[in-house]
């Protein structure tokens, strides 16, 4: 719902309480708000470049603390016998959220920083062996869409490592690997035509 100058309200609200409203709310829109950072483009304005950055750094920890959130709730409010499946759907849940905002016209992010939320609730090695992963190809590699797609593509088989074939958070980590590929089908494109854009380049990830 938007306010009557035709912004979108960043304060928080009952739908708020859902995970897949909670996953709709975009962190970049309200910490640039909130803020007061603006992403300009001025030649030679240091203070742009700089509310860029700190944005930007606000839009990962925003997306990764809600991811974390919506499985943290999962699992404090679920009966005990019920608490993996709930965090499960609670994680493809607010993944989901994030790539189809309903505050933003189901036009949303790829994830990623969402997904890394959502591991570091459900097991922090899971979340390490993603941070790991991505880490490991985009130093060899220089390509943010590639090591989030390699870290998409491992976390399923961390999670067997962890858990059994059978367990939820499994079935969960395969359909949050899923939607992240699919969500970066034109970085795929792009990697495969040798168009992707690399680290220190103008045009980022």
């Amino acid at each position: 719902m938007n306010s009557d100058d035709g912004t979108i309200p960043c304060s928080g609200s009952l739908p708020d309480r859902i995970d897949l409203f909670r996953g709709a709310r975009e962190p970049v829109v309200c910490a640039a708000r909130s803020t007061k950072l603006r992403f300009r483009q001025s030649r030679g304005d240091e203070r742009a470049a700089y509310g860029k950055k700190a944005a930007a750094a606000l839009t990962l920890l925003g997306d990764a603390a809600k991811g974390w959130l919506a499985v943290f709730l999962a699992q404090r409010f679920s009966d005990s016998e019920m608490g993996a499946v709930a965090m499960a759907a609670a994680a493809v849940a607010v993944v989901l959220g994030h790539m189809f905002p309903v505050f933003f016209r189901f036009e949303g992010g790829k994830g990623v920083s969402t997904a890394l939320g959502v591991l570091l609730a459900i097991n922090v090695y899971l979340a390490a062996g993603a941070v790991a992963t991505w880490l490991i190809f985009a130093a060899f590699f220089r390509y943010s869409s590639l090591a989030a797609l390699a870290s998409a593509l491992f976390a399923p088989f961390f999670t067997l490592i962890l858990y059994d074939v059978m367990h939820p958070f499994f079935w969960s980590m395969l359909a949050i690997a899923a939607l992240l590929i699919w969500r970066h089908k034109n970085n795929i494109r792009n990697l495969l035509a040798g168009k992707e854009t690399r680290f220190g380049s103008r045009a980022g990830h």
